[in-house]
């Protein structure tokens, strides 16, 4: 607000302008105006003891010659500031900027339902405090005592006789392994005439099997030979009777031989129908059917005999290459052979140091730690027990409340 000299000059100023009665009443507004906002300001203060003054003035009616601006502003004298007693998010505001309160007036509310949330976990908290404990956690902690008592039988008992037979089998395992991965690296490097000799006799027997899958062999090819004629002569008198059936199936080229057994077995069904058991067209046509299945059984047996030489050859190659291994072991063998022979020795180290530290017994501070365990264990329980404490459930029942 400008101070009342300025508002005198101004009005001095105007009067001499506009006149002295026009100026006279705008004074008295802007005085009667500024008590008014005083009178408000003091009335709404909290200090009740302060005396307001102020002045009465009569307006008059006059004409405006001209517009005064003033400006100013205003400041509160005391703020307070208001929270509420925990977080959370604001739901709704109840008064506006300006509004008069009253002690006790309810201004702005809280969303309720993260509030609500938090007291039903806090009530589901004292709920399980005062069933403490169930019947699950009796058994939980007992069950941690008696695995814990069982732990330290077990040490106390270590080594039991069935551990000490198992360890001492496993060494025994362990030289047999030891002694056979020696013995082969040595047979590798040095072979026995028992080697030589078991070799031999197997280049023997494969030499003795192509022997005779070839002499077996040879006579199958002869067999083919012969039912081949034999077959021929039977194509021939056949195919001279112009009354037989399939001829044209029979009397072919000698290279398409032996004949399809499709075609001889419908002969067969025809020749039944049409001729008698003694005449010449069932003679021929048996004689015919004979050779062709003879044929056909010779040239299978030469198959299978070429299939048995060529079994024989490649276990006589084996065997071969057996007597060249030991007569010449190759580096992969040798290579081989030590390292099974090693790890065969590292193993054997393992298990006799594992016996040697299972024949010591348990040791002393694993002993002690695992009465340390039990007895924690046997506390635990013992709390369990006695159930929740009451200092717990009262802290809780307040923070319900």
């Amino acid at each position: 607000m400008q101070n009342s000299n300025d508002i005198d000059k101004l009005i001095a100023e105007s009067q001499s302008m506009f006149g002295k009665k026009f100026f006279y009443v705008l004074s008295l507004s802007i005085v009667l105006i500024i008590i008014i906002f005083s009178a408000f300001y003091f009335f709404n203060s909290e200090d009740d003891s302060q005396i307001i003054s102020y002045e009465e003035h009569m307006l008059q009616k006059g004409s405006v010659a001209n517009t005064l601006i003033a400006s100013g502003s205003t400041q509160i004298d005391k703020k307070i500031s208001l929270s509420f007693g925990t977080s959370g998010n604001l739901s709704e505001i109840l008064v506006e900027e300006g509004d008069n309160v009253t002690e006790g007036q309810l201004l702005a509310e809280l969303d309720s339902k993260d509030l609500q949330n938090a007291l039903e976990r806090q009530q589901l908290q004292l709920n399980k405090l005062l069933d403490y404990p169930s019947e699950e956690d009796l058994q939980n902690a007992l069950y941690l005592v008696n695995q814990a008592q069982k732990a330290l039988n077990d040490l106390l008992e270590y080594p039991s006789t069935e551990q000490l037979r198992t360890a001492e089998e496993l060494v025994s395992q362990a030289e047999a392994n030891f002694i056979t991965a020696q013995e082969n690296y040595d047979e590798l490097m040095v072979p026995t005439d028992v080697q030589f000799d078991s070799v031999t006799k197997l280049i023997e027997q494969a030499e003795q099997a192509v022997s005779n899958s070839n002499l077996l062999l040879e006579n199958a090819r002869r067999n083919v030979d012969a039912s081949m004629i034999t077959l021929t002569e039977s194509v021939n008198n056949y195919c001279d009777v112009d009354s037989l059936p399939k001829r044209e199936n029979v009397c072919v080229s000698i290279s398409s031989y032996p004949v399809d057994k499709s075609v001889t077995d419908a002969i067969l069904d025809e020749i039944f129908k049409c001729c008698d058991a003694n005449t010449t067209e069932m003679n021929l046509s048996k004689a015919l059917i004979n050779s062709n299945s003879n044929y056909t059984s010779s040239i299978e047996q030469v198959n299978v005999y070429l299939d048995q030489l060529e079994s024989s050859n490649a276990n006589l190659k084996d065997a071969n290459n057996n007597l060249n291994t030991l007569r010449n072991p190759s580096s992969n063998d040798i290579e081989k052979f030590t390292k099974l022979e090693e790890q065969a020795e590292k193993n054997l180290q393992k298990r006799l140091l594992s016996l040697g530290e299972m024949q010591k017994g348990a040791d002393p501070e694993e002993i002690k730690l695992a009465e340390e365990n039990l007895a924690k264990s046997k506390l635990t329980h013992t709390r369990v027990q006695n159930g929740t404490d009451t200092n717990d459930i009262e802290i809780q029942e307040l923070l319900v409340e």
